[in-house]
């Protein structure tokens, strides 16, 4: 698989583009397949041989490899990021219309009231969705958490943005991290 490489600090982030009109379980096993990838490559590490267990609300961790890393994926786009010491929570999303009734219930009102007065309401939101769901991939809870109480505008958490063109689409990766 073809993919791209960011490095920030101690945090290494690929993504790559896949086909778009396959179910999320296809997305899955490519994120998955990226990350047997990215381990091979950059830290000679067999996937294979990688035990991958999960915490109490289904956070995977390695068990035997000292990496942590996070996956997600998104409508032709998949991303892994992986770190030594950190504790991480990556998450992407395609720029795309989003309903009302969603940015109510998942905006506080700073992200709400940008929201509603930007030119570019769709990335607005997003940038806020991908803030508000890697960390909530960081802690583990997943999103058991009320999403309008994590606040990016407050930017509580160190929380990496990076935004890409890719072809016709536009995409928005987040990547939380945190030490162990």
């Amino acid at each position: 698989m073809d993919y791209q490489i960011i490095r920030e600090n101690e945090v290494l982030i690929a993504y790559a583009q896949i086909e778009t009109e396959h179910k999320h379980s296809y997305e899955h096993e490519k994120a998955h397949e990226l990350l047997a990838q990215v381990l091979k490559e950059h830290y000679n590490v067999d996937y294979n041989q990688c035990i991958i267990g999960k915490e109490e609300h289904g956070k995977p961790y390695f068990e035997n490899v000292d990496l942590q890393f996070n996956i997600s994926h998104c409508r032709g786009m998949v991303v892994c990021a992986l770190a030594k010491g950190l504790r991480l929570g990556v998450d992407v999303e395609n720029v795309r219309a989003v309903r009302d009734a969603v940015t109510r219930k998942v905006l506080s009102e700073a992200e709400l009231m940008e929201f509603q007065s930007s030119k570019e309401p769709e990335k607005v939101f997003f940038r806020a969705w991908t803030y508000k769901e890697s960390v909530v991939k960081l802690s583990g809870n997943g999103i058991r958490e009320d999403l309008k109480k994590i606040d990016s505008k407050k930017a509580e958490y160190s929380v990496n943005r990076h935004e890409l063109e890719c072809g016709e689409e536009y995409y928005i990766i987040c990547v939380a991290s945190s030490g162990c």
